[in-house]
């Protein structure tokens, strides 16, 4: 046998028409189009299609796996669309006579013009591989590809507003809900209702409440009776509640809020009136309250909670003389203090007096708790109010500000999640992953008399690359129950220490993916309290999982699948032998295609660690007489090797 001599080619494998879809109208199938469309549907609603996949090759073939995706190429799931039913993977006999029937559902989350591209991965039993082989060298390569466009129209959800039994409440209207003159100590209840006017089910949005002022305690909210969602033609209530404080005296005084409905704005009015034997002709001190978000205090009465949500561990308090500079009988009084704690857990600090309405200037003063402040007009006293969980889990105090004005502080910590990642039987925490596997998991809380129940949770999973270069890899995601990086609402009850989700399952699926590095999944409870767990993805050898080599009329074509999770594979090497097993000269045929794979693996890669390699080498000679090829790929983990026969 005369001198090989190697050609490289790096290729993507293209999809034969060796799969069929078609479109289930109740019985009837009509072929899938390059492009299909749903049928509008409400943002938090949705809209599926039943699909069948038939094998119409004269081969069998495995469907592996099948998602929407973001984009012609791409595997990475678009989260406006869903895959069920489907049983893969699963072997279709070929010529049609097998089929897998699944639903797409198009679920929306916001309104707009939307699109995803179903792709399918599947391999097909030819040219000597077998699907059932656990051999690597036998196995048969994947291929992936699009099979067609799927477009949506979202609409807006369609969800109605009123209140006090059927005034319907216009979204940025100029005129505000008016809730009416209410004396200081006096309580004025508005009760909303949310009406589901379309037939589906729709997801209730966010409802809050933002105070211009930050007035502590004009208006409250309560949401407890909102459900997730409201079913076709649901209702569901929440209440707004408008009590005044002493922060006005002898005038009365408007005060203004906002009410959200997710994207949408209502105002909110009610008028402060005095209370009795409030000296005339002055205003009184204008207190207010925000938490470290810049939000306004959500207070039930008097009474302020501080935790569980961490947002709120820290209050601050300004405490304003709203009187023109200048009127020397306005000046105020104030004297911040907390009284009555039940646990040495809340601190008063920083407090600070300064100038606060336009045009006045000054010098600012600090203070120590307990002081009183001489408030001038214009000029406005602030501090701090703390809790700290550690020193007690829960926790009251009274914070006296002035005369008359007081406060109840409640602090409570966010109870400890007190979870366990399982991955089969045992704890996750104490197993080891590797490259391209998936990992069936479930969440499960210690149930005892000392824990909490958490509630309900959300998942996160994220993934920090050990490769230089590479932030990320499309594959480590969740794919079951759905795909993505996140996972809603696993809920726990007493009776059931293993979370379910809303269809009663408990099992999720996670995939390592092909990138060396960490993956961390995050749980994240409905107090904002958080749980991690990593597992760390260990660089290894090059993975070969398939070998096919073909004899043509005048060269050999070598073509390997397999993964990288180091992104460093280099030096190749091919060594030929005759039907007899002796080497064929020169030998081994080292190449080095370090810059083949860099190129590969950096530029626009879309597949993680995985490659496909195609090798040709010319034949002087009569090819017949080479019977196999041993391939070597060498990264910076070491080298793997295979043999395969012609």
């Amino acid at each position: 046998m005369r001198k090989l001599f190697a050609a490289l080619l790096f290729c993507v494998p293209l999809c034969a028409q060796d799969l069929s879809f078609y479109v289930d109208n109740s019985g009837s199938l009509t072929p899938l189009a390059s492009v299909y469309s749903f049928a509008s549907t409400a943002a938090g609603s949705s809209t599926g299609v039943t699909l069948r996949v038939t094998d119409t090759s004269s081969n069998r073939i495995e469907i592996v796996a099948m998602v929407v995706s973001t984009g012609t190429g791409s595997t990475v799931a678009n989260s406006n669309f869903s895959i069920t039913g489907l049983d893969a993977p699963a072997i279709l006999s070929p010529a049609g006579t097998a089929f897998e029937d699944f639903t797409v559902t198009f679920a929306p989350s916001a309104a707009g013009q939307i699109s995803g591209f179903l792709t399918v991965a599947y391999a097909e039993e030819q040219g000597g591989c077998a699907l059932d082989s656990t051999d690597p060298s036998t196995q048969c390569p994947t291929i992936v590809t699009t099979v067609s466009q799927l477009q949506g129209n979202a609409t807006s959800a369609q969800l109605v507003l009123t209140y006090n039994n059927g005034i319907t409440a216009t979204p940025g209207a100029s005129t505000p809900i008016n809730f009416g003159n209410v004396a200081v100590g006096s309580s004025q209840a508005f009760t909303f209702t949310l009406t589901n006017e379309s037939t589906n089910s729709v997801a209730v949005p966010p409802v809050a409440l933002q105070t211009e002022q930050f007035a502590v305690s004009q208006f409250s909210i309560d949401t407890s009776k909102l459900p997730a969602s409201l079913a076709g033609s649901g209702t569901a209530t929440f209440t707004v509640t408008f009590t005044p404080q002493p922060t006005a005296a002898g005038t009365a005084t408007a005060v203004n809020s906002t009410l959200t409905v997710g994207s949408n704005s209502y105002g909110l009015q009610g008028t402060a009136l005095p209370a009795p034997g409030t000296p005339v002709g002055s205003d009184g001190p204008q207190v207010t309250c925000t938490d470290k978000t810049g939000a306004h205090c959500q207070a039930t009465g008097t009474t302020i909670p501080m935790g569980p949500d961490p947002n709120t561990m820290t209050l601050t308090f300004t405490v304003a003389n709203p009187n023109p500079a200048g009127t020397a009988f306005a000046t105020l009084t104030a004297q911040p203090a907390l009284s009555s704690m039940s646990a040495a857990a809340f601190a008063l600090q920083n407090i600070t007096l300064a100038p606060y309405a336009s045009g006045v200037t000054g010098a600012s003063s600090t203070f120590a708790p307990g002081t009183s402040v001489t408030i001038q007009p214009g000029w406005a006293l602030t501090f701090q109010v703390t809790f700290s969980p550690a020193q007690s889990p829960s926790a009251t105090a009274v914070l006296s500000i002035a005369t008359g004005i007081s406060y109840n502080l409640a602090g409570k910590a966010p109870a400890p999640l007190n979870l366990t990642l399982m991955c089969g039987t045992s704890p996750c925490s104490g197993q080891a992953f590797t490259s391209q596997q998936q990992v069936q998991a479930t969440l499960q809380w210690a149930n005892s008399a000392s824990t909490s129940v958490p509630g309900a949770v959300q998942l996160a999973l994220s993934f920090s690359s050990a490769v230089t270069g590479i932030k990320t890899d499309p594959a480590i995601q969740f794919i079951a129950p759905v795909q993505g990086s996140t996972l809603n609402q696993i809920s726990f009850t007493q009776s059931s220490p293993t979370g379910t989700f809303s269809n009663g399952q408990s099992q999720f699926t996670f995939q390592t993916g092909t990138t060396a590095g960490t993956i961390t999944i995050t749980a994240t409870g409905l107090e904002n309290q958080t749980q991690t767990w990593s597992f760390d993805i260990l660089p290894s050898k090059v993975q070969i999982t398939s070998v096919n080599a073909q004899q043509q009329a005048s060269n050999v074509v070598v073509t390997i699948d397999g993964y990288d999770n180091t992104y460093s594979a280099g030096q190749l090497s091919f060594t030929f032998y005759n039907t007899s097993g002796q080497v064929i000269s020169p030998g081994a045929i080292v190449v080095n295609a370090a810059s083949n794979f860099k190129q590969y693996f950096f530029n626009n890669n879309q597949g993680g660690g995985v490659f496909a390699l195609q090798a040709s080498f010319p034949v002087n000679g009569d090819v017949t007489q080479i019977g196999s090829v041993t391939a070597s790929i060498s990264n910076n983990a070491g080298s793997t090797s295979t043999t395969q026969s012609f």
